[in-house]
């Protein structure tokens, strides 16, 4: 039993080094791990992994906030990290305040198990 649970451990620090590398996309972490992107992220910020986020440029900001008013809340779609984050900081209603109603993907409901 111990030799499974060190080959286990084994293998996930192996792909969470190739990760920080930067030579995978977390998505293909989340595969080798069996696992979805969300838990894989959270497991790298347990671990005390590094893992990037984008911040965007200014012009990738500004971009943002037009299509935000354009809308003129309208609804937005999010994706299953993004809903995790929504929910895990308890900001549901100031996405729908600023966007309107959260729609989901159907793999975001896929992961999240929301129907």
């Amino acid at each position: 039993m111990y030799k499974d649970v060190k080959r286990k451990h084994d293998s996930v620090q192996r792909v969470f080094n190739v990760f920080e590398e930067g030579l995978i996309p977390i998505h293909v972490a989340a595969g080798a791990l069996s696992t979805d992107i969300i838990q894989t992220r959270y497991g790298l910020q347990q671990a005390g992994r590094a893992y990037r986020v984008c911040e965007g440029t200014e012009p990738e900001r500004a971009h943002a906030i037009a299509a935000l008013r354009s809308n003129e809340k309208r609804g937005c779609v999010v994706d299953a990290l993004t809903l995790s984050i929504v929910r895990r900081l308890g900001l549901d209603e100031t996405v729908q305040h600023v966007c309107g109603a959260i729609g989901l993907t159907g793999s975001t409901r896929d992961i999240s198990g929301i129907e």
